[in-house]
């Protein structure tokens, strides 16, 4: 009897002890959930609003203005296949229109395509020249942008909606942005609606490199000076523009005699360089002529076409603390700067007076003859210098830049030094 009591207090005892055990381990299990529950919990962070502007503003985005030119480029194509392509080629004809038709949103008649096509002739030139870029936000994914423009040298206006959510936009012809008495009312008449996305009206943006800037730049500027010599005018540097041309007519016969030489320019090397309120891009071509680009906003700029006009501080120190033989090879590459310019004007004025008055009594002369014996762009190699007096004789070797001439031409560049960074000079006639 003892024995049985006592299994069944043992019994109660593991009873009551399991119990604890289980009662404790919900408490446990409870307070873990908890602490999950509120780990998992995310802290609400306060979203940052943008704020859409509606005014007409600059575009201060590559991407966007870049997007945009290239959606005017690939209209100007389709214009060109519409009218200028050979008549045997209406597959490619019939394709361009329907490429309009679906760009536009609009049912134009290739009768009126065509129309617009003959607006400009494209059959000699289809480049492409955009003066301004202005945009208008009508919602966060929905921009209007107005571009004023030249189509092979026409002036032009066009209009494109964006809408970066569905990849995809619209263009707007001249002749439909004119039916409104303002920029402003055409605005106002587009609406906010999104654009559907079909394969002919696709919104692209690229991956913006400095080089691809750079190269943009350029390309640009070049077109301004063979199709609006003003405009090319009035955006160089105003203190370079005074001291290296004085005025435009200099400018004008200087882009005329040299405008063969530009359609051919090609860019081999660019540097970027970031100041505090602007951005700086020196770019020089196959001739080793240089283009440098003060930025003042998206594919705007003044410009300079070389460092030698205006005396670069850089330039400055190492002159300061050079040697005289290191000074006169600093004023020959200068010089010989000017003549792969075409700067003749610049290196005339270089030259001693004697040595003028024997042989170039005008700039004409001296440019006439750089012409006809110095035709390429040269790059130098110096051979031994020796000294007369106060005069530097330094023999040097020229040849071609390109490596497309294999001729090489010696000259013997005879100089004296002045003060600061002056120097008068002549050279070894052939």
């Amino acid at each position: 009897m003892d024995k049985i009591k006592k299994l069944l207090v043992i019994f109660c005892s593991i009873i009551v002890v399991l119990v604890l055990v289980i009662i404790i381990l919900k408490i446990i299990n409870k307070n873990n959930r908890n602490n999950t529950d509120e780990a998992e919990i995310p802290e609400i962070e306060q979203q940052s609003t943008y704020e859409v502007n509606t005014e007409l503003q600059e575009v201060k985005n590559y991407n966007k203005y870049f997007a945009v030119q290239e959606i005017i480029t690939t209209y100007i194509t389709n214009l060109k296949n519409v009218e200028y392509q050979k008549t045997t080629d209406e597959l490619k004809k019939e394709y361009a229109i329907s490429n309009i038709q679906l760009m536009t949103n609009q049912n134009y008649t290739p009768e009126e395509i065509s129309r617009m096509a003959k607006k400009y002739p494209l059959d000699k030139d289809n480049k492409l020249v955009i003066d301004s870029m202005l945009m208008s936000e009508k919602t966060v994914n929905i921009n209007v942008f107005i571009v004023e423009c030249k189509i092979a040298g026409i002036k032009t206006k066009l209009s494109v909606k964006t809408d970066s959510l569905n990849s995809s936009y619209i263009l707007y012809t001249e002749d439909y942005i004119n039916e409104f008495k303002t920029i402003d009312l055409f605005i106002e008449a587009i609406d906010d609606s999104e654009i559907e996305n079909n394969e002919y009206n696709e919104l692209v943006y690229k991956n913006i490199t400095d080089e691809y800037v750079a190269i943009n730049y350029v390309k640009q500027y070049l077109q301004y000076m063979l199709n609006d010599v003003e405009k090319a005018y009035d955006i160089l540097d105003e203190e370079y523009r005074n001291k290296r041309f004085g005025d435009i007519n200099n400018f004008k016969e200087y882009v005329k005699d040299n405008q063969e030489e530009f359609q051919k320019i090609n860019i081999k090397q660019y540097l970027v360089n970031s100041y505090n309120d602007y951005k700086e891009y020196v770019c020089k071509d196959q001739y080793e002529n240089l283009y440098i680009f003060k930025e003042t906003g998206i594919m705007k700029y003044i410009v300079a076409l070389d460092t030698y006009t205006i005396e670069q501080e850089q330039f400055t120190n190492t002159y300061k603390n050079a040697n005289d033989n290191k000074k006169v090879v600093m004023n020959i590459d200068k010089f010989i700067q000017m003549l792969n310019r075409r700067d003749y004007k610049t290196s005339y004025h270089l030259l001693d007076d004697g040595f003028k008055n024997n042989y170039f009594k005008t700039q004409n002369d001296f440019e006439r003859y750089i012409r006809e014996n110095y035709p390429l762009h040269y790059k130098v190699a110096y051979e031994e210098i020796s000294k007369q007096g106060d005069i530097y004789i330094q023999p040097i070797e020229l040849t071609d830049i390109t490596g497309e001439n294999k001729e090489t031409k010696k000259m013997s560049i005879i100089m004296k030094l002045e003060k600061e960074s002056d120097f008068i000079m002549s050279f070894s006639i052939e």
